[in-house]
């Protein structure tokens, strides 16, 4: 009955999924406002919010407001609460607590593996970048121009926040506290090093190529000690797999017979 009702269930939302989507898409925009003027409303959890908005900045998620992100989890947990209810075939605050645990440890762990995994690719490309700067800075544009150059001509993350920076420039803000913000949203030390000294150099008006040189080859050194640690603790990761899979294996097709005749009485 229970298999019955899932796949009743399942085979609905599948045939009406498009729609069910978009619904759900106009119904979450619609009370994430709500949702919103409770949040304010409420002092004790204004913290989470704010905490919230600085994950979901890290991650990249700029698209996704803290609002609708907890609605997505009250919607998740809900979703999950329904399902144990079909399977178990009851619901208690156990089941409810269990769900809405769940759909919250499960959505911070997608956001800490966007950081990660954000992270990583900033690290991967920040020496391109200002190897390109250099290269143009070194052809004899000036630096906010070959900024433009690398806007135009190039697409990643820093690509991206360089963008963002670009239209808080035009709306007014400075261009070295539009480099800061950068700097912040993207919350990397290597990207804030650079950005610092960039700045320091632009600020006392003496040549920018020389610090771009001496950077670009501090990225690279240091982008190369990184791979030769990646490499160097590649053994030990796969201890795990060897000990796990490959002995046991390798002990059943050894012991695995012996024993067999063993126990048989063919020995």
């Amino acid at each position: 009955m229970r298999f019955l009702i899932i796949s009743l269930i399942s085979g609905t939302f599948f045939y009406f999924a498009i729609d069910i989507i978009s619904y759900l898409s106009k119904k979450i925009n619609l009370y994430s406002n709500y949702l919103k003027k409770f949040l304010l409303s409420q002092k004790f959890i204004q913290k989470y919010v704010n905490f919230l908005e600085i994950k979901l900045e890290k991650a990249g998620l700029n698209n996704v407001s803290v609002e609708k992100f907890i609605l997505l989890q009250i919607l998740a947990g809900s979703f999950l609460s329904l399902f144990l209810w079909i399977l178990l075939e009851k619901i208690d605050v156990l089941n409810l607590s269990l769900s809405f645990f769940l759909s919250g440890f499960f959505s911070f762990i997608f956001i800490e593996t966007r950081i990660k995994k954000r992270q990583k690719e900033i690290f991967k490309v920040l020496p391109d970048i200002i190897d390109l700067l250099t290269l143009l800075v070194s052809s004899g544009l000036d630096f906010w121009t070959a900024i433009e150059v690398i806007i135009q001509n190039e697409k990643n993350i820093i690509v991206e926040e360089l963008k963002n920076a670009k239209k808080e420039i035009e709306l007014g803000k400075s261009r070295y506290l539009a480099l800061q913000s950068l700097s912040k949203r993207l919350d990397n030390k290597y990207v804030t090093s650079t950005l610092n000294s960039i700045i320091s150099t632009l600020q006392l008006g003496t040549p920018i190529v020389e610090t771009l040189k001496s950077l670009s080859d501090e990225l690279h050194t240091e982008k190369s000690y990184f791979s030769e640690k990646i490499a160097s603790e590649a053994p030990v990761k796969m201890m795990i797999p060897i000990i796990l899979f490959i002995f046991p294996t390798i002990f059943i097709m050894i012991f695995g017979p012996i024993l067999y005749f063993f126990f048989t009485g063919k020995i």
